[in-house]
This record gives C-alpha cells, sequence and structure tokens, in this order.
C-alpha cells in the first residue's frame, strides 16, 4: 500500500504490517510536532480487521512504530500518517521506549 511517505505490506490475518519501507532524506525532516494521532486505516478493504487504537489497551504492549514518526517531520500529514495502525507492530515497552 503506498501511504505517501512510506509503502506497507499489510498482513490482514496477523493484523501488522509484512514490511514497511520508506526514503529519508533532509526533505523529510523538519519541524514538525509529533501528531499522536494513532487510528485504524480506513484504506483497507472492508472485509479485513481493522486494528484500531484500543486494540492495544490492556495489552501490555505499546503500538510500535515501523516507519518511524521522527522520520516525518516535514508537515502535518507526513507525521500523522505514521500513527495508522498499519504501520504499527506491537512491542514490549522496554524495547519501545
Amino acid at each position: 500500500m503506498d501511504k505517501t511517505y512510506y509503502a506497507v505490506s499489510y498482513n490482514s490475518e496477523t493484523g501488522i504490517p509484512n514490511w514497511v519501507s520508506w526514503h529519508l532524506g533532509t526533505a523529510d525532516i523538519g519541524s514538525t510536532p509529533r501528531q499522536d494521532d494513532f487510528r485504524a486505516d480506513d484504506a483497507l478493504p472492508a472485509t479485513w480487521y481493522h486494528v484500531s487504537d484500543i486494540s492495544y489497551t490492556g495489552s501490555g504492549f505499546d503500538r510500535g512504530h515501523s516507519c518511524p514518526s521522527n522520520d516525518r517531520t516535514i508537515s502535518v500529514p507526513a507525521n500523522s500518517s505514521t500513527f495508522l495502525m498499519t504501520n504499527m507492530s506491537p512491542q514490549a515497552p522496554n524495547l519501545n521506549q
């Protein structure tokens, strides 16, 4: 899936990305603050499970970015795109933080 600021191969069975790929250059880095707007990816087919922000509630896992938020600080749309749940994988808090 082309997410404009990165590409993702999303696994509908596991609910996490198979892989995420992005280019990192000086044009991708700016001063936009972290958006923290975690949300389901509405671009997924309707028949696929849509992981949402509350899917992690009480799980003991953090929502771990594949394409990091800090790699997309050139604009609000760029940074916000990294908070789609199709860009997240469960991570142990001591690894993610």
